[in-house]
């Protein structure tokens, strides 16, 4: 789902993104940035069991897809724009620019047992068959 939760500012001496993190959907505990993504590489191909996250773009621009195990949805992401993935969504990041910065907010620590990264099992867990 894409979200409305951040401000971006462009002015002459530079741009600002904003975010209230009493404005999102959930209280963050975890925060990590993706760059330097080589071309026609992805990230994610993952989902979570327990972990929302919110998926947002500092520079540049991506493509975010998130399967749901029945549906996938497709978005075009730059400078400011937002999606909200929810726990057992699978997600995938394409298409990165050479200046493309992603930034992620999610509500959980990390915990490497909360990773489904084979798509098989995801779809079994979602009815997706």
């Amino acid at each position: 789902m894409l979200i409305e939760n951040f401000k971006l500012i462009k002015q002459k001496k530079g741009s600002l993104l904003i975010s209230n993190f009493e404005d999102l959907h959930f209280a963050v505990k975890r925060a990590f940035f993706i760059f330097d993504v080589r071309e026609n590489e992805k990230r994610g191909e993952h989902a979570h069991y327990k972990t929302q996250q919110i998926i947002f773009l500092i520079k540049g621009t991506c493509s975010v897809e998130l399967n749901n195990g029945k549906q996938t949805s497709k978005f075009s992401l730059s400078e400011g724009q937002a999606v909200l993935k929810e726990k057992l969504v699978w997600i995938t990041l394409k298409d990165f620019t050479k200046d493309c910065v992603v930034g992620v907010y999610a509500d959980t620590e990390y915990d490497e047992r909360d990773y489904v990264d084979d798509f098989s099992k995801f779809l079994a867990l979602t009815d997706g068959k």
